[in-house]
């Protein structure tokens, strides 16, 4: 039977588990760059250094990168001959000049229902089916309603954009390498959060 996706509350300790991997810099800040690269969002450099400056972080050299392309932008004489500062101001941090639906910098919602259909695809794969059957399943295995019968071409754009992926692998082992490196951050946030816990019962 098809469900919905939808978060469920866990035990505060899953909770605290969350909050910590959703606030590890080392996990959110390699995928906000390849969001930046595939998307060209510059909403992904914006939240990379809300990041940074939470967590007392240095910035990273594409960040870098990305604020010395705004700062020439700003010193230019185009910005300067600008008569409109709203107009000029999307150009200096690198947004697109083309419209397209939805709002650049609202992706939260839009990207929820996509990463849990990529993770439950993670699964299929690891469980043994190849790219093709493991995009079916993981699609009935999440989602119902509007979801429930998305095409394959969109579900393969949504894991190309979860994954942060230019050109999909072609074969199950080539899509478990990259799974392998999408996961390997999430393991050593799960570890470190669970070191920080035993270290604090310890002391309890």
């Amino acid at each position: 039977m098809k469900r919905p996706f939808k978060a469920t509350r866990g035990t505060p300790d899953e909770e605290e588990l969350a909050k910590a991997i959703a606030c590890d810099p080392d996990l959110l800040l390699p995928r906000a760059q390849s969001k930046l690269e595939v998307t060209g969002n510059p909403y992904y450099a914006w939240f990379a250094i809300d990041i940074c400056v939470r967590t007392n972080k240095p910035f990273p050299d594409w960040l870098t990168a990305y604020l010395g392309q705004c700062a020439h932008r700003m010193a230019s004489n185009k910005a300067k001959a600008a008569g409109d500062l709203r107009k000029i101001l999307p150009w200096v941090l690198g947004f697109s000049s083309k419209r397209g639906p939805g709002n650049p910098l609202n992706y939260v919602d839009r990207i929820h229902h996509k990463r849990a259909f990529a993770l439950e695809f993670a699964t299929q794969i690891e469980a043994g089916d190849e790219p093709a059957a493991a995009r079916l399943n993981a699609c009935n295995a999440i989602f119902a309603g509007k979801y429930a019968n998305v095409d394959d071409r969109t579900l393969q754009r949504w894991l190309l954009e979860v994954f942060g992926l230019r050109k999909a692998p072609s074969t199950a082992e080539e899509w478990r390498k990259i799974i392998h490196k999408y996961i390997q951050p999430l393991g050593r946030a799960i570890d470190d959060f669970e070191q920080r816990t035993k270290s604090r019962d310890n002391l309890s």
